[in-house]
């Protein structure tokens, strides 16, 4: 065979194996699966609130203080997903620079 013929056998069997892995969800698995996806939102949103209402008691200073510590945070968990290349050669112009 030539190497025509041979990609198309391996095209044929992958496309095959990959028809019969699938499965179909049932309708109760789809229900119990909504549900599920429905909870998590609810609970993701009781979060939130709680996280509002506890900034929210807090004096103005810790407030000031929280905000700070969330944007230092966010800064480090940026930094953390940069190549390491891009934090070495990437874009690290100072802020005085060109009137930046």
């Amino acid at each position: 065979m030539n190497s025509k013929g041979i990609m198309i056998i391996i095209l044929i069997v992958s496309a095959s194996t990959v028809m019969s892995c699938r499965a179909r969800m049932t309708p109760s698995e789809r229900r119990a699966y909504r549900m599920e996806k429905q909870m998590k939102k609810e609970n993701e949103k009781l979060v939130e609130d709680y996280l509002r209402h506890h900034y929210n008691i807090q004096p103005d200073e810790t407030q000031a203080m929280m905000k700070n510590s969330r944007k230092r945070a966010k800064k480090v968990n940026r930094m953390r997903h940069k190549s390491f290349i891009d934090r070495i050669f990437g874009n690290n112009r100072s802020k005085g620079c060109d009137g930046n």
